[in-house]
């Protein structure tokens, strides 16, 4: 599991543009992936929320279903989210955090 996993972070990460450095230091940090169940309120009104917003994207681009993906796929890591009472984009955590890698 952890294998694809790490595959397909590399593959996101590539997508969105991250340097190959960047990309090899985040999958080699993502040897233990352990997938459990959570009963955490907040959590799932997280998942959900992707859910409704990865759905929405995919419905409405109006392009076939592989276009489609592609774009949802592009657009999630970029809309708001809150963290700590502020508004922030998933891409650019992600990006400050991979500066803190070097």
């Amino acid at each position: 599991m952890a294998a694809l996993f790490r595959t397909n972070l590399g593959r996101r990460l590539y997508e969105d543009g991250f340097r190959a450095e960047v990309i090899k230091q985040f999958k080699d940090s993502a040897t233990n992936v352990i997938y459990a169940p959570t009963a955490s309120k907040r959590i799932l009104g997280s998942i959900n929320q992707m859910i409704f917003e990865f759905s929405y994207h995919f419905h409405t681009g109006g392009y076939g279903k592989e276009e489609a993906l592609k774009d949802a796929e592009k657009r999630l890591p970029n809309s708001l989210y809150t963290k700590n009472g502020q508004y922030i984009k998933p891409l650019e955590e992600l990006a400050r955090s991979a500066n803190a890698l070097k």
